[in-house]
């Protein structure tokens, strides 16, 4: 395997300059290869299970780049498996280049899918750290004088982040038309976190009830504050478990060398 070395590691830096290319330009076109096969996309990258997690991350990758990435990894990893059990056919280590040649393969196919992984959950947090502010500052505006929609226009103005960037993407709707109440629908699916979907409910409640919208939403960010301290809070009592695990493997062996050594060598001596 010493011999082979050099052709893992340009292996590697290929599939981390197409994740890097697609990444930052959101295409693949320089390539100039033809769109993936259908077998292949409905087998493997099916729209139903990867389209609404890269909706949901528009700005990072569109779909289209995305099953097109996967399918220059499929052919780059097939074509260097079948280049490198040529180059091992007849040696004596043809059975121990087999598992990782496909080892190699299939950890480079589905590096994407790790990739998109960590980017959805990235995603997730920071909607979920950024809608009590939001709610915050809604309902600060709302007894300030404004009405829902121009207050939901306000804050969506003067917030960075994603949660305001879809705010200001389907809030733009509102000037061609759309009704306030489709617009909070639509946003239900672009924001899929629990926090934003009581503060969607919380709204219809206090229109259908018809009691002050500003208090409302004032009593919901209360609500998530301390739902997000309890979370805090638990973190912090499960920190001591996690960091045991590190203590134990990494600090105590270090600590028993230190002190033990020195008179297990006068011992031995």
């Amino acid at each position: 395997m010493n011999s082979l070395h050099p052709f893992y590691f340009w292996l590697l830096l290929l599939i981390a300059f197409l994740v890097y290319r697609a990444r930052n330009t959101n295409s693949l076109d320089f390539l100039s290869l033809k769109n993936p096969p259908a077998f292949f996309t409905r087998r493997w990258v099916p729209a139903r299970r990867y389209e609404p997690t890269l909706r949901f991350l528009q700005e990072k990758i569109t779909y289209e780049t995305f099953v097109r990435l996967k399918w220059i990894l499929f052919l780059t990893g097939w074509a260097y498996v079948t280049f490198l059990l040529l180059l091992s056919i007849g040696r004596a280590t043809f059975l121990d280049d087999l598992p990782w040649a496909l080892g190699l393969f299939i950890i480079a196919f589905f590096i994407p899918d790790l990739w998109l992984r960590v980017q959805h959950a990235r995603a997730l947090r920071s909607l979920r750290k950024d809608v009590p502010y939001f709610v915050d500052m809604l309902a600060i505006t709302l007894e300030a004088g404004m009405n829902l929609d121009q207050a939901l226009l306000h804050v969506a103005s003067h917030m960075q982040g994603l949660l305001a960037h879809q705010l200001r993407e389907e809030l733009a709707f509102y000037r061609y038309g759309y009704s306030l109440e489709k617009i909070l629908e639509n946003l239900i699916t672009k924001i899929p976190v629990d926090e934003f979907k009581r503060f969607i409910a919380s709204i219809h409640q206090a229109k259908r009830l018809g009691v002050s919208l500003g208090q409302t939403l004032q009593i919901q960010a209360e609500l998530l504050q301390r739902i997000k301290l309890q979370k805090a809070e638990q973190l912090s009592r499960t920190a001591g478990v996690k960091i045991s695990i590190p203590l134990v493997l990494f600090i105590f062996p270090a600590l028993l060398i230190i002190y033990l050594g020195p008179a297990i060598l006068e011992i031995i001596q």
